[in-house]
């Protein structure tokens, strides 16, 4: 079965290295990117990684394509290149290997973030992922070229930046070459690069008739930078809600917006692409009381039904088929296209020497939302500005080394005590 292409399966491959170094080495993972180059050795006698480093990256590799029902993983250490692992996800997959136990033909597995902050392995059928991005490939229409903004290795950008342009190219109804469609990645810096500067650095910039797959902050700083909306141009984004005034401004620009809810556990759960209006659910998704099930049309020859889910958000629902996400069950918030955790870094950042108790929400006073923090010094009555930028700088500084960027609060607030609303419970504060 050919699962993908080798310039997809190359970047999700990429991807999924860049973020777990990144991780263990508490940098981005654009960095790390920059400088890992396909045909290079990776390991300790290749490219800069540690043994514990590349027995990390390989295990994910292994897990992420179900390398281990078929006991291949061995194969990882013995072919330590992206395009050796590349290779190896694809003769797997072609050769039928692990049609009965798995393998990459037939599951993929990604990390989510769950209630707690820590990641666990989600996994799903490819056959229902390629089922969502059919249904998907009708609604958006075929693109001239898709703009991918997002990593391809979380389900999200696996989905949209990875298995719906191998769809276009007929990789998955095995019809190939389909449509020449060109797949470019728009990723950190070239984000807010202005419009007028993309002929000059060589990357063309979106047009009409072309597809962006994108996130809110991504969004936010591509509006802010020129670059969208454009008339004719179609943009799909998820991960988080995206803020009204950014979707209303894309839509008047004449660009069509479509928003994608849906979670790592769930895959996509429904869509909308007009202002103020409800989530219609993806048309194999049934509703029973709070509890979704997905239908496979194998019911009523018998089979049982997949396991019910229960969304990620407290939600309202209008009727059987339409509803609005409220708010997150597990309190994250989503900052940069990744859940974060406020109740995690106030516990992070209380044990830090000087601070008595903080609080961590997230900003939304502007378009790309970060998180701020209110902290209570041990000296509470100390309020020189001196005092707090000191105390601010042990934070940061302690904070670098254990947190994700995502995770790190933009602004600090200083205070004798947390705020409070009128009826005592904890309450908001400017940034």
């Amino acid at each position: 079965m050919r699962i993908h292409s080798h310039d997809t399966l190359t970047r999700v491959i990429r991807d999924l290295i860049s973020d777990e170094l990144g991780r263990l080495r508490h940098t981005d993972p654009a960095a790390v990117s920059q400088v890992l180059n396909d045909n290079e050795r990776l390991g300790p006698d290749g490219f800069g990684m540690d043994s514990f480093e590349f027995m990390t990256v390989s295990a994910v590799v292994g897990r992420m394509f179900h390398l281990y029902d078929l006991g291949a993983e061995d194969y990882l250490l013995s072919r330590p290149s992206v395009t050796g692992w590349r290779d190896l996800i694809l003769e797997l997959a072609e050769t039928g290997a692990g049609t009965e136990t798995g393998g990459p033909a037939q599951c993929i597995t990604f990390l989510s973030s769950g209630s707690t902050g820590e990641r666990t392995p989600v996994e799903h059928g490819r056959s229902l992922l390629v089922e969502e991005m059919r249904f998907f490939r009708s609604l958006l229409g075929t693109p001239l070229r898709v703009f991918v903004t997002v990593p391809t290795h979380h389900i999200y950008g696996y989905l949209f930046g990875a298995l719906l342009p191998d769809l276009y190219v007929g990789i998955h109804d095995d019809v190939p070459d389909a449509a020449h469609i060109q797949i470019i990645p728009l990723r950190g810096p070239s984000l807010s690069r202005p419009r007028t500067a993309y002929g000059r650095s060589g990357t063309p910039a979106p047009e009409s008739g072309d597809l962006v797959v994108a996130f809110p902050d991504a969004l936010a700083r591509l509006l802010q930078a020129g670059v969208v909306p454009r008339p004719g141009l179609t943009v799909v984004t998820s991960t988080a809600p995206c803020p009204p005034g950014i979707a209303s401004r894309i839509r008047a620009g004449g660009s069509r917006l479509v928003e994608v809810y849906g979670s790592s556990e769930t895959s996509g759960i429904g869509f909308r692409d007009t202002d103020d209006s409800p989530y219609a659910l993806l048309p194999y998704w049934k509703r029973d009381g709070d509890t979704l099930w997905r239908s496979t049309g194998q019911e009523t020859r018998g089979a049982a039904p997949d396991p019910g889910v229960v969304l990620p958000d407290w939600v309202e629902w209008f009727d059987d088929r339409t509803f609005l996400p409220l708010r997150r069950r597990d309190g994250a918030v989503m900052v940069g296209g990744r859940n974060v955790f406020p109740r995690t870094v106030e516990s992070v950042i209380r044990e830090i020497d000087g601070v008595a108790d903080v609080a961590v929400r997230l900003d939304t006073t502007n378009d790309s939302a970060r998180l701020k923090a209110f902290v209570v010094p041990v000296m509470a009555g100390d309020t020189d500005r001196q005092s707090y930028d000191t105390l601010e700088s042990r934070i940061r500084s302690a904070l670098s080394g254990r947190l994700q960027s995502a995770e790190q609060p933009a602004v600090y607030t200083f205070g004798p005590s947390l705020p409070r609303n009128s009826m005592g419970k904890p309450g908001d504060w400017d940034a």
